[in-house]
């Protein structure tokens, strides 16, 4: 009885490290959505400098190719900024199905307690996999890290016209190494619930 009760106060634990998982998750969400409206401005400014290389004729095809590659790079980074989100969202949906699991166990447990030993194994599953997507979510951010930061090592070689999209660029890696930070303090977390979980099983 005395383990039981041990395995519902970690159980009880686990449950507040989740909750403090979904607050995370919401704020890396915040951070995505910043990203994904400057990823949107920068590929406008792209496409403005393509137009005003085309009216500079000749002396704009410079001008053009680095306005193209900006205008790229944002489709990428715009891209892993969708597939982060996707990761998010059904992250933010394990991490619900996970409070309610271990909420409706911690009351099994109190009435039968080999059912118990059942719900430590199925949440260790659901943690599992969710440690997978926090994982993703960890190597997506890296690769949004990276594009943003292409980015703005590309609009270094924009006249002064858009000096004030490089800013912005700038803005947004630094968003993204916050969010790398957040999902990386994410996976840890999640890591440590797993082994808390299993360690109880």
């Amino acid at each position: 009885m005395k383990n039981l009760v041990e395995a519902m106060e970690s159980i009880r634990e686990a449950n507040d490290q989740l909750q403090n998982i979904a607050e995370i998750i919401k704020q890396i969400n915040t951070k995505t959505t910043v990203i994904n409206d400057i990823v949107s401005k920068t590929e406008l400014l792209s496409l403005n400098a393509s137009i005003e290389s085309a009216r500079a004729g000749e002396y704009g095809k410079g001008f053009a190719v680095v306005a193209e590659e900006v205008g790229n790079l944002a489709k990428i980074s715009g891209k892993s900024a969708e597939e982060i989100q996707e990761l998010i969202t059904k992250s933010e949906e394990q991490v619900i199905v996970i409070l309610g699991l271990t909420k409706e166990r911690v009351e099994q447990g109190k009435k039968v307690s080999h059912e118990a030993q059942d719900s430590f194994h199925q949440i260790a599953d659901d943690i599992s996999n969710m440690v997978n997507v926090m994982q993703q979510i960890s190597d997506a951010t890296r690769e949004q890290e990276v594009g943003v930061r292409q980015i703005a090592e590309a609009m270094g070689n924009i006249d002064k016209a858009t000096q004030k999209s490089q800013s912005a660029v700038v803005s947004t890696a630094e968003s993204s190494t916050q969010l790398l930070d957040e999902s990386q303090k994410l996976e840890h977390t999640a890591q440590g619930i797993e082994l808390l979980v299993k360690g109880t099983s």
